[in-house]
């Protein structure tokens, strides 16, 4: 991983850097809760990781749906969105994924005709995601897929449905009476954070990717090396809060990373998007966060680095080594200037 800063302000290393020392009492905090596996607190989203009884969960989940070709992910915000970015990034193409994040009957046609082709039920799982139970977008579509599908497949397809949520919720019942899989999250963990329990975990699993790799990355995250880096950036950004800017843009240097660029905004926008701070006062400054892709590079790439003021940007990029390309000798003229 390589990360490097360009600042326009000449003071701005000196500010960052008293920002981080105020920052000294919370790290110590988060530390803590991760030391401890502090389960009271909001936190625990870094340490609910660890449990043996989330392993074991993941472990029967993949041997009951072992050999799915498709997994429907129904849910919305963080019930989604960190899956899909991972999935996008690592997807090694063993389970199709299809999403329904939002009531749109254009969306849910679309999944449903993808369905079509499947004979066997074995290989289709359902997975609705409400941490409150009552997320209506989720409701709807759940309703409306799994009507379609038990008038495919029968009652069966409920031995093929997982809901993931709070435990004694009316959704959480309602699985329970049709039959579907219960799987139960840490009620303190909020649902932007929650791609680091069951929410996230169980579908990455399902849809084959290795989630102990990726559970030791987010342990990784709780190393000094990066939790270091967790904070400088923190810093940086308050830094250039204060300094009246108003716009994050996530550029997105590579295809793969647009949807974890959609993650990132939706965990940035609902962290933010406060009426009052911690301390009860009128919240007036914040940025509203954008994605950018190398398609907008001649366009929303050259507004910005053209001067446009107020715009803080992160770029991110893969670092590909296994993949290469020669341009040909002969196609060279092509792309000289002159």
């Amino acid at each position: 991983m390589n990360i490097s800063y360009f600042d326009i302000d000449r003071e701005a290393e000196n500010k960052i850097k008293t920002s981080v020392k105020k920052l000294t009492r919370y790290r110590d905090k988060v530390k803590t809760v991760v030391r401890d596996n502090d389960s009271a607190v909001p936190e625990y989203a870094l340490a609910h990781i660890k449990d043996p009884n989330l392993h074991d969960t993941i472990d029967n989940l993949k041997k009951q749906f072992k050999g799915i070709k498709h997994l429907v992910l129904v849910g919305i915000g963080g019930s989604n969105l960190g899956t899909e970015a991972v999935h996008t990034v690592l997807d090694q193409g063993r389970v199709n994924l299809h999403s329904l994040d939002t009531v749109s009957a254009y969306k849910m046609n679309k999944v449903l005709s993808e369905l079509e082709s499947v004979r066997s039920l074995k290989k289709i799982v359902v997975c609705v995601i409400s941490k409150s139970g009552g997320t209506a977008e989720t409701l709807v579509n759940a309703g409306i897929l799994l009507d379609r599908l038990e008038k495919k497949f029968g009652k069966g397809i409920y031995r093929q449905t997982i809901f993931i949520g709070n435990a004694d919720t009316n959704f959480m019942k309602t699985g329970k009476r049709l039959g579907v899989t219960l799987v139960t999250m840490p009620e303190v963990v909020g649902g932007r954070y929650s791609v680091t329990t069951e929410v996230g975990l169980v579908p990455l699993a399902l849809l084959g990717h290795d989630t102990d790799a990726f559970i030791d990355g987010v342990l990784d995250v709780t190393n000094e090396e990066f939790e270091t880096e967790v904070a400088e950036s923190a810093a940086r950004l308050n830094y250039y809060l204060n300094k009246k800017y108003t716009h994050y843009n996530f550029f997105a240097f590579d295809i793969r990373l647009e949807r974890l660029g959609a993650w990132y905004r939706q965990l940035f926008a609902e962290s933010i998007g406060k009426e009052k701070d911690r301390s009860g006062k009128r919240v007036k400054k914040g940025f509203v966060p954008t994605i950018s892709t190398p398609v907008e590079l001649h366009s929303v790439g050259q507004l910005y680095l053209s001067g446009f003021a107020g715009v803080y940007t992160d770029f991110v990029a893969f670092d590909d080594n296994t993949i290469d390309f020669i341009l040909l000798r002969r196609w060279r003229p092509l792309f000289t200037a002159g």
